[in-house]
């Protein structure tokens, strides 16, 4: 066993292993006889073959698997890689209407009311001369017949290849392709690649727990004195300025620390009349909105301005402490967007809400004035 130190250099790590195992240099190519599967068609004539001598007719045979196309392009109804569900009927007689109407009636049992057939003047070489046709179901919200699948009577010729004696009809059908027009897509690759092709939904529900603090405490201190400023920020935020109120004394991170709510200029209330606003979400838009003018089929996020203003506070907070500063003054006036009130959303959230045209409306006068003294005990 050869093991590579985990800081050992790429280039070093290939020498090392160049000079244990030559051998991997001259790694040649053997090819096989398997290849990928084009169609389910031929893959049945095997399968036949063996049934035929265990089972009694009629044989009916149902199964789903993976085809391989080199197509010319990956576009709306073309995949290099898809499901096909294949059936085989074997009985004595069999006529092409007999499975046209076969698999008419798969097909409306599976949802499509409108189904047609449509004969091919080319015909593969496995099927009979003018007996393969194709299966087209009605596209309601694009107003078109959409191919589905394709089926025949096997040729004569391909069934005394493999010593069947009896006529066999086969169809196939996309499964993707199924899928898409049953609930009315409109690109295939939607329904394979979501995470490609499809554009993102968020729901209001979603938008709201994608909302979250930039800056948060780090202790569990922090955390409770978060909810105190937020508290007793609540309880002043209509007290006559200027005023100045301690709300809170005490030790906090081996600190004793005094915290104050103020304003300087008078004639006013202590918090500006957004302070304490909601976070909302409705209809894809983010509001900032008072309690009183919250709609009630929003989402509303539980978070105020004053939260997000509290949390950045307290976060600074610690970090003054840890620095051996003495004072911390933070102070917001008006509020034009999230992250002045130390509040963001996730990325994927934020290029849906602009892609969809969408609002993030977090405005007003917060004026909230927070400062601490730090004393040395």
């Amino acid at each position: 066993m050869v093991c590579l130190a985990p800081y050992q250099a790429g280039h070093e790590a290939t020498q090392i292993i160049s000079s244990v195992f030559p051998e991997l240099k001259k790694l040649t190519p053997i090819p096989t006889e398997l290849t990928l599967r084009s169609h389910m068609t031929a893959a049945w004539f095997r399968v036949l073959r063996e049934f035929y001598k265990k089972k009694l007719l009629p044989i009916q045979l149902f199964t789903i698997g993976y085809k391989f196309r080199r197509e010319q392009r990956l576009d709306q109804t073309h995949l290099y890689e898809s499901l096909t569900a294949s059936i085989v009927i074997m009985d004595r007689e069999i006529s092409v209407e007999d499975g046209k109407n076969v698999v008419t009636k798969i097909l409306n049992t599976i949802g499509f009311e409108n189904v047609k057939a449509v004969k091919k003047e080319a015909t593969s070489k496995y099927y009979a001369p003018g007996t393969e046709h194709e299966f087209f179901v009605f596209h309601p919200q694009s107003g078109k017949w959409i191919e589905i699948g394709d089926g025949g009577l096997y040729s004569p010729v391909s069934l005394s290849n493999y010593d069947i004696p009896y006529p066999v009809w086969n169809f196939g059908m996309g499964v993707e392709r199924a899928f898409m027009c049953l609930f009315g897509g409109d690109d295939i690759r939607k329904v394979v690649y979501p995470y490609l092709y499809e554009a993102p939904i968020f729901t209001d529900e979603e938008i709201s727990k994608s909302i979250h603090f930039i800056k948060q405490p780090k202790t569990e201190e922090g955390k409770k004195l978060v909810e105190l400023i937020v508290r007793k920020s609540t309880e002043y935020a209509n007290e006559p300025t200027p005023a100045s109120i301690a709300i809170y004394s005490g030790n906090f991170l081996g600190k004793k620390v005094e915290i104050f709510v103020s304003k300087k200029e008078g004639g006013k209330k202590l918090l500006g009349p957004a302070a304490l606003n909601f976070i909302v979400v409705e209809n894809g838009n983010i509001l900032g909105l008072p309690c009183n003018q919250i709609p009630k089929d929003c989402v509303n996020t539980g978070i105020t301005y004053i939260d997000g203003i509290s949390n950045l506070f307290v976060h600074e907070l610690e970090n003054a402490i840890e620095n051996g500063e003495e004072e911390l003054t933070l102070e917001i006036k008006e509020v034009k967007s999230l992250s002045r009130i130390n509040i963001d959303l996730d990325e994927n959230v934020r290029e849906y809400i602009e892609l969809n045209h969408k609002r993030i409306k977090i405005l007003g006068s917060v004026f909230v004035c927070l400062s601490a003294k730090i004393y040395n005990q």
